[in-house]
């Protein structure tokens, strides 16, 4: 029996953790009593949670890769996806629809809005995610025929480091020309689709994150070398992270600005779509590969628990929005004393707690996988693990197989 790529789970879990944090600093933030010493902390903390989207979308691209680029039957494959992520997507997006709905004149225009908000993934402020996530489940055909036509020309490591080398360069003048240079095109941009497409629904467009499920298909692809690679460049990649981590806060934080009304912050100093901070996250996604190969090969309760966290993330992050708001209201009236860096931290911790146990109880359930509950044998899906015919150590930083 193969074994299973169990880093997988661990980056799932590394992911979720950052995005519960990345969103529970976004709420305390913006406090009025918060000091300049609770900007700095929870800036820091936000440049490192940076990694956690893409770390999803590498984790797409390396399973549908891994696992689909010689056999693909379309009609099965899809059908498990829809229902795996689709439905319970669907089913959460009613739940926060009745939570957060805006009101309206009368049923059918509720009706109405509630399917726009649902298939654009404006319902509640993560889901534009799933929506996005989707596109690559739909199109992974595509994908997958462009592999299949390139793969002579992807023979060599030169040839490689040459098409990854000029899809990087690609992909980092998209984000500057959308981040500099579109602005300015006004003309252009009136235009309804161009502005729907490169404006109102970037974060959405899969085309805006898709170097890194490129990169999560090479890593399916290659997981044996994958790993030596990682092991390989922590070190150098250690400085490298640093290096542009300590360029994207100090650019963040000259950005914060004092006023009568308090401490303003511009959480878009910092876009995902720059290009110094596209750096800082194809560095914190080697380092945290990493970090999750050395979780694997030390085990204890850490592992163990960061694996679970692995396991329920489809559930957790589409719960996590729900418990995270009343989660946050509760801290405030248990502990009014505490600064909001330490409410923050609290906060992020009882909510990925609730959400774990929420996820466990609902996964045994007659209609817990409807929710995005996984027990035991994660589906297929957002909660599918690769197999590989060695299980992997890592000793000294450098990977070693054992089994087969």
């Amino acid at each position: 029996m193969k074994a299973l790529i169990l880093e997988i789970q661990q980056l799932r879990g590394l992911a979720f953790l950052a995005v519960v944090l990345q969103h529970t600093l976004g709420a305390f933030i913006r406090q009025s009593n918060v000091t300049m010493g609770d900007v700095v902390l929870l800036s820091l903390l936000y440049q490192l949670c940076k990694f956690a989207v893409p770390a999803f979308i590498l984790i797409t691209g390396f399973v549908l890769f891994y696992n689909y680029h010689e056999r693909l039957h379309y009609p099965s494959f899809i059908r498990k996806r829809l229902l795996e992520i689709g439905v319970p997507y669907f089913l959460w997006a009613i739940v926060y629809y009745g939570r957060f709905a805006p009101e309206t004149p009368d049923l059918w225009t509720g009706f109405m809005e509630f399917g726009f908000q649902t298939l654009s993934g404006w319902v509640c402020y993560h889901l534009w995610f799933v929506i996005m996530i989707l596109q690559y489940y739909l199109l992974f055909p595509v994908f997958r025929h462009l592999y299949l036509w390139g793969k002579p020309y992807l023979q060599t490591k030169r040839q490689v480091v040459l098409a990854y080398g000029g899809l990087l360069l690609l992909y980092l003048a998209l984000g500057w020309f959308y981040v500099y240079q579109l602005p300015g095109f006004d003309a252009a941009l009136d235009y309804p689709l161009i502005r729907q497409a490169f404006v109102d629904f970037r974060d959405r467009n899969f085309i805006f994150w898709f170097f890194y499920f490129a990169l999560g298909a090479l890593a399916g692809l290659q997981v044996t070398q994958w790993r030596a690679w990682v092991a390989q460049v922590q070190i150098k990649n250690g400085f490298v992270w640093i290096g542009f981590l300590s360029y994207v806060f100090f650019f963040f934080i000259d950005t914060v600005q004092m006023g009568a009304d308090g401490i303003t912050v511009d959480m878009d100093a910092a876009s995902l779509f720059k290009p110094s901070v596209i750096a800082l996250v194809l560095s914190s996604l080697v380092l945290i590969y990493g970090l999750s190969l050395w979780l694997v090969d030390k085990g204890g309760w850490m592992a163990r628990l960061n694996g679970l966290l692995g396991q329920h993330s489809y559930f957790g992050y589409l719960a996590h929005a729900l418990v995270l708001d009343y989660t946050a209201d509760a801290v405030r009236k248990a502990w009014p004393v505490l600064n909001p860096s330490m409410m923050m931290l609290a906060t992020s911790l009882i909510c990925v707690m609730v959400c774990l146990l929420l996820s466990i109880v609902i996964s045994y359930l007659p209609f817990g996988r409807y929710l995005g509950g996984s027990r035991g044998n994660p589906l297929l899906g957002w909660n599918e693990i690769p197999r590989t015919d060695a299980t992997l150590t890592v000793s000294m930083g450098v990977p070693q197989t054992k089994g087969g």
